[in-house]
C-alpha cells in the first residue's frame, strides 16, 4: 500500500466510500514539474498501484498491463463493467506490434491513419496478440492510441512503453480534464495523481475500427469522419443517433431554433424527435418545481428518454435552459452522442423579447428561483457550436447547426 506525506495528500476518500480490497488508500499527488514525478509514477505502476495523468484528450487512469491485479483494480476502483476492455495507450508507434495484429487488408490504411493522426487523438482497434492479457481486452481485438502529450508519452515510455489507460473517473461520471476532477471522484481510491494542469484537448478520441476493411468509424471524437476520409478515403460510420442539447437563458431562441432544425431534417427524411422544456412539465416532469434539486432531476429524466432515442438512431433535439454545467455534463457522459448547442443571448435582449412578463415579475422579486435573474445560469465552457441570436436571425443559427451535422457525418450532406 502506498501512503503519501500529509502535505502531498489529497483529502478524504471519494464519497463513494472508496474501498478497494478492504483497505482505503491515501491518494498522493505530486505535481508534473516536479523532476521525480515520472519516476514516482513508474515506481508505483511496478508495484501494481494505479496513477493518474494528463493525456492530450482528458485524464487517464494508468495500470501495468501486465500485472492482472493492478488491472483488476483499475476495475474496481472505476466501477467499470467488466465487459469493457481497457485500451492500451503506447509511447511510440514502434510497439504497436507487441499488442496489436494488422489484418493485410487493412495494412494500407492503417499505415496512413498512424502517419497523419499519431501521435494525437485517434484510438484504433485491431487484433490482439497473445501478449495482451485477457484482462485487457477479453475478446480478440485491442483498442491502441499514441497521446500527442509530450508528457504522457514520457511517462509511458518511462513504464516500458505501453499501458493500460482508460479515463480517470467513476465509469458514467464525467471525463476529468484536470487533477482536481480526478481527485474529486478517485480520490482514496487510487494511489498516485500527476498533475499536469488541465488537459489541452477536453474531449475523447475518435475510435476507428481497423479489423476489416474499410474502416468503421465506432466513436466520434476530436478527429471529425471527414478528416479520416480525407486520409484513407472510403470510411464506414455506423448508422446512429444524436443529441442535440439546446442550452441557454429563457428567450433565448432554444425552441425556435430547434424547431428550424426539425422541421429541416422532417423535409430530408431523417428521424427526428424534439423534447422541449415546456413540453416536457406538461407531462413527464410535471411533479417537479424549480428548485436546483427539481431543475436536476427534471434533466435527468429527460437524459434518459434522449439516451434511448440516441441509441434507436434517432435525431433528438433538446431545448432546455439546463443551468448547471455538472447536470449537463451527466447528460454528455450519459448519451454519448451529445452536442451541446449554446444558445447565447444577453440577459436584457432576453428579457425585451419576453411577452409573458416572467422577467419583470422576476425582476421584481415576484418568481423565485428564476434562472439569470436570482437563480444562477453556467454558460458551456467547451460547447461544440454557439449560436448568438442577438446577432443571428434563427434561420442562419439553424444552418450553421445542420452544416456541423453535415461534416461530422451525423447527417448525409445534400448535394
Amino acid at each position: 500500500m502506498l501512503y503519501s506525506r500529509p502535505s502531498d495528500r489529497v483529502g478524504a476518500p471519494s464519497a463513494r466510500g472508496a474501498r478497494l480490497g478492504g483497505c482505503r488508500l491515501k491518494t498522493e499527488l505530486i505535481h508534473a514539474a516536479n523532476p521525480e514525478a515520472t519516476p514516482r509514477a513508474v515506481d508505483v505502476l511496478r508495484a501494481g498501484g494505479l496513477v493518474a495523468f494528463p493525456t492530450d484528450t482528458v485524464y487517464g487512469l494508468a495500470a501495468m498491463p501486465w500485472n492482472t491485479q493492478a488491472v483488476e483494480r483499475l476495475y474496481e476502483a472505476k466501477e467499470r463493467p467488466s465487459e469493457r476492455a481497457i485500451p492500451l495507450l503506447l509511447s511510440d508507434a514502434e510497439h504497436l506490434p507487441r499488442v496489436a495484429i494488422i489484418p493485410p487488408l487493412c495494412r494500407e490504411s492503417v499505415d496512413k491513419l498512424v502517419d497523419r493522426f499519431w501521435p494525437g487523438a485517434l484510438t484504433l482497434v485491431l487484433l490482439k496478440t497473445d501478449a495482451v492479457p485477457e484482462a485487457v481486452s477479453h475478446g480478440t481485438t485491442v483498442a491502441v492510441r499514441v497521446p500527442a502529450l509530450s508528457l504522457a508519452r514520457a511517462l509511458i515510455r518511462a513504464a516500458g512503453g505501453v499501458l493500460a489507460v482508460t479515463s480517470a473517473n467513476i465509469s458514467g461520471q464525467p471525463s476529468p480534464v484536470t487533477a482536481e476532477e480526478v481527485a474529486s471522484q478517485l480520490g482514496g481510491r487510487i494511489d498516485l495523481i500527476v498533475n499536469g494542469g488541465a488537459c489541452p484537448g477536453g474531449v475523447p478520441s475518435t475510435i476507428v475500427d481497423c479489423t476489416a476493411s474499410p474502416p468503421t468509424l465506432l466513436r466520434r471524437g476530436a478527429i471529425a469522419p471527414a478528416e479520416l476520409a480525407a486520409v484513407v478515403g472510403a470510411i464506414h460510420t455506423m448508422r446512429q443517433g444524436f443529441t442535440l442539447w439546446f442550452t441557454g437563458l429563457s428567450g433565448a431562441g432554444k425552441t425556435t431554433i430547434a424547431k428550424r432544425i426539425e422541421e429541416e431534417m422532417r423535409a430530408r427524411g431523417l428521424r427526428v424527435e424534439r423534447l422541449d422544456g415546456d413540453i416536457v412539465r406538461q407531462g413527464l416532469t410535471r411533479d417537479l418545481g424549480f428548485s436546483k434539486e427539481d431543475r436536476d432531476k427534471n434533466i435527468e429524466r429527460v437524459t434518459f428518454v434522449a439516451k434511448l432515442l440516441t441509441r434507436n438512431n434517432v435525431g433528438v433535439l433538446c431545448a432546455f435552459i439546463s443551468p448547471y454545467r455538472a447536470r449537463r455534463a451527466l447528460s454528455r457522459q450519459e448519451i454519448g452522442e451529445f452536442i451541446e448547442v449554446y444558445v447565447e443571448c444577453p440577459l436584457e435582449e432576453c428579457a425585451r423579447r419576453d411577452v409573458k412578463g416572467m422577467y419583470a415579475k422576476a425582476f421584481a422579486g415576484e418568481i423565485p428561483n428564476f434562472t439569470g435573474v436570482s437563480d444562477p445560469y453556467e454558460p458551456p465552457e467547451n460547447p461544440e457550436i454557439v449560436c448568438h441570436t442577438a446577432e443571428e436571425t434563427p434561420e442562419q443559427s439553424a444552418a450553421k447547426i445542420i452544416a456541423y451535422l453535415e461534416q461530422h457525418g451525423y447527417i448525409p450532406a445534400q448535394a
